[in-house]
C-alpha cells in the first residue's frame, strides 16, 4: 500500500491553529508575555530537550518555533546550533560562546530558581546489596503516622531526613535498576540523576559491574557516593576495597581524595544517617535548583497499563508545578491528567520539582525515559505527540534503508579480553564511508538498560558467548531492537562488516512460542476446531500461527482465533496451565496431537551471495 505522503502546515495554518487553541480551550498558560533574554551556551548538537531546559522554555514552545521555520523534529530529536539560533530569538533566547551557562534567567516574570530535593539512584554489582539499601533506607525514613508507610511500587519515592539548617529536608531516590535509570535517561537526551550512590560490598570489592555502573554515572557527569556494604560480614576489609576504588579513579576522602566513602550495613542498620547525611552535603555543594511555578517538565521513569485505570504512568517532575487537569504530551502519547498520587497511594492536586507521582489520563503507555510537557490545549497535543511518531517511524526507516553513516552497536560479551578484542576489531571496520559506532561496550547478560540504549538509536545489539535476559528479550521485540547471538568471534564481525555494507536485511521469520497436548476436542467444524488441552512449555497466544503436529508428522497448519482460560478469555496461557481454544484449521484434530505455537519475529539475515554478487558487479 503505498504511503501517503504528509504535509507540512503552512505559517498561515500555524498561526490560525494557535489563535484557535487559545479562544477554545481555557487551560493555564505555558508562559508569561513578558519575560527576560535567556543566554545559553549550546554545543555542536542538542536535543529539544535539552535545549528546553537549558533555555527554560517548554519543550512544545520549542518545537513550534521549529514547525514554524520548517524544522519537523520531537523533543528527543537533535538540531545543530545553526538552527537552535536560527529560533533562538523567536523563544526570547540568546545562544552565545564562552563559558558554559547552566543557569536559567527568569523564566516566568516571577520565576526564579528555588532550591529542590536531590535526586539519587542506587548503583553496583547485583549481589552488592542495592536493593537492601534501599528497603533500610525506605523504612529507616517511615514514620508510625504513615499507616506501614509506602504501599505501592511506583517507581521512586521521597524520603525525609531532618538536618543542622533545615527542620526536614526530602531526598528523592529512584528504585528502578540504577543501569536502567541512567542508560534510558541519557539516551532520551534527558537528565535525571543529581547524585549516584555506587554499591560496593566491603566483603568482595570492585566488580566488572561496579566498572560498568561507574561508567554511566561519570558519562552522566553526577558525583559519586560510594556506600560500603555488608560491613558486618566476617570477610569485610574496607582498606582493601579503598584501594581497589583507586584503582578505578575514585580516590576515597581519607585517603586524601574527593569521594566520600561511608560504611553503611543494611542488616543492622549502621551507617544509614550518616549516608542520608553525605548525600545532602553533597547536594548542599552542588546547589540544586530549578523553577518552581509554571508549566510542568518532566520524565517517565515507570508506565504501565492498570486494569480499570488504562495506561498509567510514574512521572519525576523536574521543573514547574503538574497540576490535575493539565494537558500534557509523553513522547508519542497525549492526554490529561486524570489523577496524581504518591507512593503512599495519597491523592494529590500538584506536584513540585523532584516529586514521583502517579499519573493517569494518557491516551497509550508511554516508554521509560520519555519527556513529560504541558502543553495549551488538547488540539496542540495531539499534533506534538503525532508529530512524535512520525519522527520515530522516518528515523526507523532511514535505519532499514541504510540512511545514515554510522552503523550503531550495543555490545556485551563474556569477559573482558573478548570485549576488548572485538571494540578494536569493530572500530576498525569502515565501508564506503560507514562507520560502526559503538554505544556501548559491555561484560556481562543482554539487559534491559542494554534494550534502552538501543532503542533511540535503532542499534544492533550483539551478544558475543553471553545471554539476553527474559525482560530484555520482551522489550526488544516490543521496540523493533535486533538482538543477535553470536559463539565465533568472525562470524560477528563478518555480520557487522555486511551491514555496514548494507548487505544485510530485516525479515519476519515464525519462532516457536510454546506447546500444547490436545486432552479434548469439543466441537469440529469445515474451518474450525474447539479443543482443550494442557500447555507443556512456552505459552498459548491468542492469534498465533499453530502446527499440528501426530506421530512426528506436521497434518495442518492454522491460527489460533480465540484463547480461553477457565470461563475467561485470555490472550496468552503460560505452560502447566489447561486452557480452551478455537483454531481456524482445515485438517481434523485428534486427542494426543500436539498443538506446536509460533509467531512472526523480525530477524535479520544475509542477502543472499548471488544478489552480493549483483551488487558487486553493478559498483565495478
Amino acid at each position: 500500500m503505498a504511503r501517503r505522503k504528509k504535509r507540512k502546515l503552512s505559517k498561515k495554518e500555524l498561526k490560525a491553529l494557535a489563535k484557535s487553541d487559545e479562544t477554545t480551550e481555557q487551560v493555564r498558560e505555558v508562559s508569561t508575555p513578558t519575560r527576560a533574554i535567556v543566554e545559553v551556551m549550546l554545543p555542536r548538537t542538542v536535543t529539544v530537550s535539552e535545549f528546553a531546559k537549558r533555555s527554560g522554555r517548554p519543550p512544545a514552545e520549542i518545537v513550534a518555533a521549529l514547525l514554524k521555520n520548517g524544522v519537523i523534529a520531537s523533543m528527543n530529536d537533535s538540531i545543530d546550533r545553526e538552527t537552535a539560533e536560527i529560533i533562538a530569538e523567536e523563544v526570547d533566547v540568546r545562544v552565545v560562546e564562552g563559558k558554559k551557562t547552566e543557569e536559567v534567567i527568569s523564566v516566568e516574570s516571577s520565576g526564579e530558581q528555588q532550591p529542590r530535593p536531590p535526586v539519587i539512584t542506587v548503583l553496583g554489582h547485583v549481589d552488592h546489596g542495592k536493593t537492601t539499601l534501599l528497603d533500610a533506607i525506605r523504612h529507616t525514613n517511615v514514620t508510625k503516622t504513615e499507616s506501614g508507610g509506602i504501599t505501592q511500587h511506583i517507581g521512586a519515592y521521597q524520603v525525609h531526613r531532618k538536618s543542622e539548617k533545615d527542620a526536614d529536608r526530602l531526598l528523592t531516590f529512584i528504585d528502578t535498576p540504577g543501569h536502567e535509570a541512567f542508560s534510558a535517561m541519557r539516551a532520551h537526551g534527558a537528565t535525571i540523576t543529581d547524585i549516584a550512590i555506587l554499591v560496593v560490598a566491603a566483603d568482595e570489592g570492585v566488580k566488572p559491574q561496579t566498572k560498568e555502573a561507574l561508567s554511566h554515572a561519570r558519562a552522566a557527569e553526577v558525583p559519586v557516593i560510594v556506600a560500603l556494604t555488608k560491613i558486618d560480614k566476617p570477610g569485610a576489609n574496607a582498606e582493601r576495597v579503598k584501594g581497589e576504588l583507586v584503582e578505578i579513579g575514585l580516590q576515597p576522602e581519607d585517603w586524601g581524595g574527593k569521594t566520600p566513602v561511608v560504611p553503611v550495613s543494611a542488616k543492622t542498620g549502621e551507617g544509614i544517617d550518616n549516608l542520608l547525611d553525605t548525600v545532602l552535603l553533597v547536594a548542599d555543594l552542588n546547589e540544586f535548583t530549578t523553577r518552581d511555578i509554571g508549566a510542568a517538565q518532566g520524565v517517565v521513569i515507570e508506565a504501565h497499563k492498570a486494569a480499570g485505570i488504562g495506561p498509567v504512568a510514574t512521572v519525576l517532575v523536574q521543573a514547574g508545578r503538574l497540576a490535575v487537569g493539565d494537558v500534557i504530551v509523553v513522547g508519542g502519547s497525549h492526554g490529561k491528567v486524570r489523577f496524581m498520587e504518591d507512593e503512599r497511594g495519597m491523592r494529590l492536586k500538584e506536584a513540585s520539582p523532584s516529586k514521583p507521582v502517579r499519573i493517569a489520563g494518557l491516551s497509550s503507555v508511554p516508554s521509560f525515559g520519555n519527556l513529560l510537557q504541558v502543553v495549551v490545549s488538547e488540539r496542540q497535543a495531539k499534533l506534538v505527540a503525532a508529530e512524535a511518531n512520525s519522527q520515530m517511524l522516518m528515523n526507523s526507516s532511514a535505519v532499514v534503508q541504510g540512511v545514515r553513516d554510522t552503523l550503531p552497536i550495543v555490545l556485551k560479551a563474556d569477559v573482558d579480553g573478548s570485549l576488548v578484542a572485538l571494540v578494536q576489531s569493530l572500530e576498525s571496520i569502515e565501508v564506503e564511508g560507514m562507520r560502526v559506532q559503538i554505544l556501548l561496550a559491555g561484560v556481562g547478560d543482554v539487559t534491559e538498560s542494554d534494550i534502552h540504549i538501543a532503542t533511540p538509536h535503532s542499534a544492533l545489539v550483539l551478544a558475543f558467548r553471553t545471554k539476553v535476559t527474559p525482560t530484555a528479550k520482551q522489550l526488544a521485540q516490543t521496540h523493533g531492537v535486533t538482538v543477535q547471538t553470536y559463539e565465533v568471534i568472525y562470524e560477528l564481525l563478518d555480520d557487522v562488516q555486511a551491514a555496514a555494507k548494507g548487505a544485510l536485511r530485516r525479515e519476519l521469520v515464525p519462532e516457536e512460542i510454546g506447546k500444547l497436548k490436545v486432552l479434548g476436542v469439543f466441537r469440529t467444524t469445515k474451518a474450525t476446531k474447539i479443543i482443550g488441552g494442557r500447555v507443556e512449555n512456552g505459552r498459548a497466544a491468542k492469534g498465533a500461527k499453530v502446527s499440528v503436529v501426530r506421530d512426528g508428522e506436521v497434518v495442518g497448519i492454522g491460527k489460533v482465533d480465540g484463547l480461553q482460560r477457565g470461563q475467561s478469555p485470555a490472550d496468552e496461557v503460560l505452560a502447566g496451565e489447561q486452557c480452551g481454544l478455537s483454531v481456524e484449521i482445515r485438517e481434523p484434530i485428534e486427542v494426543g496431537d500436539v498443538v506446536i505455537f509460533s509467531v512472526l519475529q523480525e530477524r535479520v539475515v544475509r542477502v543472499t551471495d548471488e544478489v552480493e554478487s549483483d551488487t558487486a558487479n553493478t559498483e565495478s
